[in-house]
């Protein structure tokens, strides 16, 4: 929901990015190392991405290519048909969004420190 939209002052928002897309950026070695799609005999590069609820809280990743929404209600048919048009199309690159650089939480806690007018700023980076 838009903060906007629930009467938020725009002078107090700030657009930080994805803290989610943080922790993601952290644990992308350990999720590499683990090799898990060559252990399950799949194609590198060959994957399928579908959401099985009704909505997915990331539309995002619909509106990007990078995964696909089952007809709902859900049905066999529907589901290996969206399995397969997904799996046609590759995983493709994505696009890495505006503020989905793993440094979300940094911009957080720099726009607190601006908010409180540097009183922390000056202790976190010293004299």
């Amino acid at each position: 929901m838009n903060l906007r939209d629930e009467g938020i002052d725009v002078s107090r928002v700030v657009f930080v990015g994805n803290v989610m897309i943080d922790t993601l950026m952290d644990q992308l070695p350990h999720a590499r190392a683990l090799d898990v799609p060559g252990r399950l005999g799949l194609d590198k590069g060959r994957c399928a991405v579908v959401t099985l609820r009704e909505q997915t809280e990331r539309p995002v990743t619909v509106d990007e290519g990078t995964n696909r929404l089952v007809p709902w209600p859900i049905t066999e048919e529907g589901l290996l048909d969206t399995a397969k048009a997904a799996l046609g199309q590759g995983c493709g690159p994505g696009t890495v969004r505006r503020g989905w650089d793993g440094k979300a939480a940094e911009r957080v806690v720099e726009a607190l420190l601006r908010r409180q007018g540097g009183g922390l700023a000056a202790e976190r980076h010293g004299p």
